[in-house]
């Protein structure tokens, strides 16, 4: 792999015992307490932290989330990964949450797939 796109206000993940904002640490929490994960608190989450609006959440985007977030192995893999190196960039994008690639596609895509066609030559 010559080049990765990271999407996200914490890019590099360094394991579960990590500091969380608040709000972030607080909706973990409600997520994963109680009765454990279900589609509708995932439904409450993603909106709630990573999307400027959350009614453009598409359903597919929810369905994998969820089911993501049902495997044990997702956690240890992510408290695995290792800082970027190399080449990086870094764009911050006003009025957007998460998910910049639906909410501000214009801006977002042309300028992540004119960094991966960098990497490429």
């Amino acid at each position: 792999m010559r080049s990765l796109v990271v999407t996200g206000s914490m890019p590099v993940f360094y394991g579960p015992l990590a500091p969380l904002p608040e709000g972030g640490r607080r909706g973990r929490n409600a997520y994963y307490g109680g009765e454990g994960p279900t589609r509708e608190k995932m439904r409450h989450v993603i909106p709630s932290l990573e999307w400027y609006d959350g009614d453009q959440l598409p359903e597919a985007t929810l369905d994998l989330r969820y089911e993501q977030s049902l495997d044990p192995g997702e956690r240890e893999l992510a408290g695995m990964s290792a800082s970027p190196r190399g080449d990086s960039r870094l764009e911050l994008f006003e009025e957007c949450g998460h998910w910049p690639q639906h909410e501000q596609a214009a801006r977002y895509n042309p300028l992540s797939l004119e960094f991966l066609r960098k990497a490429a030559v």
